[in-house]
């Protein structure tokens, strides 16, 4: 489950969206035709799937993006990986407690940015990934990331915040990120159900709170 956030005027509202080519706005998707040298080459779609983890275009002829080796990760540098299990208490009030009874079971997660351009989510139970985040922010270097001769620059360096918040009357855990090294910019998502991460597009616009 991986998603972004859409800002641009061509699409009806301001919401997360799927970080699939189909679902993204064409100012997203002319970003990334738009090789490093400035020209349209088309191949945005395969950069968007690159970015997702495919290596069915790596390689070292030309044409080709770089080969990850070892890991799909990106480098983690500054952010501190933060572990949110069940809600941690501390407020009162009856809606409080029945919250923290309903979500007292669900699964363990880690969250942590990255400079591969994600802020990722991972179960702490067996590892494997849940959910990524693309920050928009980021928009004017996802083409650049696939580049042979790709020069490291922080992404989502910063480390994420997540707290128990009442929101609109209703308590979620809110985890709020930022790029730090990467850029002047900060998002919040709804991480109170890691069983209800999902790419359709209510329920990517409903974990993308900004």
């Amino acid at each position: 489950v991986i998603l972004t956030y859409n800002a641009l005027p061509d699409m009806p509202s301001e919401a997360g969206i799927a970080f699939i080519w189909n679902a993204l706005p064409s100012a997203y998707r002319l970003a990334l035709n738009t090789n490093s040298g400035s020209v349209n080459d088309g191949l945005g779609e395969q950069r968007l799937n690159w970015i997702r983890g495919d290596q069915s275009r790596e390689g070292t002829t030309l044409g080709t993006f770089r080969i990850r080796n070892t890991s799909l990760l990106g480098d983690i540098v500054n952010s501190n990986p933060q572990f949110v299990g069940k809600p941690a208490g501390g407020f009162i009030g009856s809606d409080y407690v029945d919250f923290t009874a309903t979500w007292a079971a669900r699964l363990p997660m880690v969250y942590v940015g990255s400079n591969d351009g994600m802020l990722h989510g991972f179960s702490a139970a067996d590892g494997t990934e849940k959910l990524a985040f693309v920050p928009s922010r980021l928009m004017s270097t996802w083409s650049r990331l696939p580049d042979q001769g790709l020069v490291h620059q922080y992404q989502v360096d910063g480390s994420p915040i997540i707290r128990d918040a009442k929101v609109n009357g209703a308590w979620k855990t809110l985890l709020v990120g930022a790029l730090a090294g990467g850029g002047p910019s900060v998002f919040a998502l709804d991480v109170t159900d890691p069983g209800s991460f999902s790419e359709s597009a209510g329920k990517a616009a409903a974990l993308v709170q900004w």
